[in-house]
């Protein structure tokens, strides 16, 4: 996915490129596959940026969901601190990836926003471990630089 978008974009990080894009309410025609290389069997989304378009299936569609919406950044953080196991919401996943301060690298990103619909239960061993440190990497951040979660 990184290497489609790149080509397709303007800017020179991925970070900025992945901002250049949005989910559209237009309907995949059928027999196309993700941008990612996945043929989905469930449901399709268009992704545009300017006159330039792709499809993503419905666990990428996660990352070009967005929220401006600090506050819901700051329930979704609530709950993850009162439950470490919970996941966090595709939305705010992207805000603190492509508006935080190096909250999360691309790899912590492109992980949690994969695994954000899935239980707990659902996951591997490895996979909720994971989870887990990622969480705690976020309540930390921002219970010893803001206070936001006090």
């Amino acid at each position: 996915m990184q290497e489609w978008i790149m080509r397709r974009s303007r800017a020179d990080s991925f970070r900025n490129a992945m901002q250049e894009w949005t989910v559209t309410d237009e309907a995949a025609p059928a027999g196309v596959i993700c941008i990612c290389g996945n043929n989905f069997h469930g449901d399709l989304f268009v992704i545009r940026n300017g006159r330039e378009f792709g499809f993503v299936g419905s666990i990428c569609v996660n990352k070009f969901r967005r929220t401006d919406d600090v506050r819901q950044v700051i329930v979704s953080l609530l709950n993850v601190q009162h439950d470490n196991s919970s996941s966090l919401s595709p939305a705010s996943l992207n805000y603190l990836f492509f508006l935080g301060g190096g909250w999360l690298n691309l790899w912590e990103w492109n992980f949690a926003t994969c695994i954000a619909r899935y239980s707990f239960d659902e996951l591997s061993e490895l996979q909720q471990l994971k989870r887990i440190q990622i969480n705690d990497k976020l309540c930390n951040v921002f219970a010893l630089n803001s206070n936001v979660l006090q």
